[in-house]
């Protein structure tokens, strides 16, 4: 088990700044939404009272965790898969409809 630190200081209605032990932010905002700087980037959230819902999203680029991901490259079996599937949806549709 490793040893952690974690601290949110207010500094006004509405305002913290949290510290820890790698990285600190500031958040912005209540209990049922804001957002949150740091430099892993920023978030936007917003939460239904009473229901349990919430949505959160990464709004500005930071820092990415892991190694950057190379696009998929498809091989050619599935492009003609892809190619074949397409056309016979097209013909059932203009049967179908036609």
């Amino acid at each position: 088990m490793g040893l952690k630190f974690r601290k949110s200081i207010k500094i006004a209605p509405g305002v913290r700044v949290n510290l820890g032990k790698k990285s600190s932010s500031v958040s912005i905002g209540n209990k049922y939404g804001g957002y949150n700087i740091s430099s892993r980037g920023t978030r936007a959230r917003v939460s239904a009272p009473g229901t349990g819902f919430s949505y959160s999203e990464r709004l500005g680029k930071g820092q990415q965790q892991g190694l950057p991901q190379e696009p998929k490259k498809h091989s050619t079996t599935e492009w003609v898969s892809a190619v074949i599937l397409g056309v016979s949806i097209f013909f059932i549709l203009v049967w179908l409809l036609g």
